[in-house]
Order: C-alpha cells, then structure tokens, then sequence
C-alpha cells in the first residue's frame, strides 16, 4: 500500500519474506522439541548455531523444497534428540567439535547451485563462516567451563551438522563427476 514494494523488487521481498517465514518456523520447532526435552534453551542455542554458521557456510542442498523441508525438520529432531540422550565425554565432544571444525575451514563457503559467489563473495563469506565458528567454539568452551554440558553439546552438534551438510554436498559433487564419466 505504501509503493515500497513494485515490479522491480516484488521477488527480492517475497524472497525476504519466506525466509523469514522459514527461520521463525525452524525456531519455533526448535524450541518446541527443546521445550518437550525439557530445556527450551538448548534447542534454541541448537538452532541458533546451526543457522549462523550455515548461511556462511553453505552446504547440502535439496532438490526440492518439500525434501529441503523434511530434511531440516528429521535432521533437527534427531540432533535435538541425541543432544539431550548421547552420552558423551567431553574429549569425544572435542574430538567432534575439532573434526567439525577443520571440515568448516576447508570446504567453507560452499556454494549452491542457484546462487554461485564470485571470489570477493567467497572471500566475504569465508571470513564471516570462519570468525562464527571460531566464536561459537569459544561459546563451546565456555559452556563446557561453566560445568554446562548440555549447552557445551548443543553447540558442538550445530557445527557438527553444518560439517556434515558440507561433507554430503561435496559427496554429492564426486558422485555426479563420477556419473558424467
């Protein structure tokens, strides 16, 4: 009504909006099983992770939305789930958190079909992936420090996703290599 929106932005806005649909939408779910689990926090703290570290990150993508939908929704369940029921030591954490980490510094940015970087773009997002994931293993520490291992684990399954993400994406790449020759 206001004429901000007009032929030449109307799919920038769209776009913005069902975004912003999809982030509140994974949240609440987050903080749905967090909350049935028995700690609302962790499942936010999960979420919240796992979406900083991603859109810098990239990583696995699906063919279509309603898969891209379901995955997201089964692989947060299941993280939220083992966050709150795997057992693990802290070394077994630092292990994970460090393998994760050095997955995210190799491959990071990974980019999507539908939205190829150009070099500055890659340089931009690289930076910014590597600076959240080296805050969010400072977080990591601090919540292990402050005798938190729930939080502690939390954090350290939102890089391990990302990670993983990253890892099926490039999988995905050698596959369809291998499938040309």
């Amino acid at each position: 009504e206001q004429g901000y929106v007009n032929g030449t932005n109307d799919k920038i806005v769209s776009t913005g909006l069902k975004r912003l649909k999809s982030l509140l939408c994974d949240i609440a779910f987050s903080l749905l099983v967090g909350l049935l689990l028995g700690d609302l926090l962790a499942g936010l703290l999960f979420e919240l992770s796992y979406s900083i570290v991603r859109i810098y990150a990239g990583g696995y993508h699906a063919s279509t939305e309603r898969i891209c939908i379901w995955l997201t929704y089964i692989s947060t369940l299941l993280c939220i789930v083992l966050i709150f029921y795997l057992p693990l030591i802290p070394i077994a954490m630092n292990i994970l958190l460090g393998i994760s980490i050095v997955v995210l510094f190799v491959y990071s940015p990974v980019e999507n079909a539908n939205k190829p970087l150009n070099q500055r773009e890659k340089e931009v997002y690289r930076k910014k992936c590597l600076f959240t994931t080296l805050l969010e293993a400072l977080l990591y520490f601090v919540f292990l420090l402050a005798r938190a291992p729930l939080y502690a684990k939390a954090v350290c399954f939102a890089l391990a996703m990302v990670a993983l993400g990253q890892i099926v994406d490039c999988l995905q790449h050698i596959s369809k290599r291998q499938l040309k020759h």
